[in-house]
Parts: structure tokens; C-alpha cells; sequence
């Protein structure tokens, strides 16, 4: 279920943030990752009050 991964990824950010700090390419690969997934829920919600 897409809110499931969402939430992994958010936690898996969380994580590498912390680890690896906020600048790292990997924490902002990762956040990019997170953002298209919160994109693709948004638009499955707005669909669904159509």
C-alpha cells in the first residue's frame, strides 16, 4: 500500500538524515524519492473526491 512506503521511506530519511546529515546527495536523493510518492498519493486523494 502506497502509505506504507511512504511512511518506510519517511523513516528510512529520517535515518540517513541523521547519519549521514541533510546536505548528502543520498539524503537528497531520497527525499526526492519521498516527494513523488507523496505526489502520487495527493493525486490518487484528489481523484477519488472527483
Amino acid at each position: 500500500m502506497l502509505l506504507l512506503q511512504i511512511e518506510a521511506l519517511r523513516q528510512e530519511l529520517i535515518e540517513l538524515g541523521l547519519e549521514k546529515g541533510l546536505q548528502s546527495s543520498d539524503v537528497i536523493q531520497k527525499s526526492a524519492q519521498l516527494d513523488e510518492l507523496l505526489n502520487r498519493y495527493q493525486k490518487l486523494k484528489l481523484n477519488q473526491l472527483k
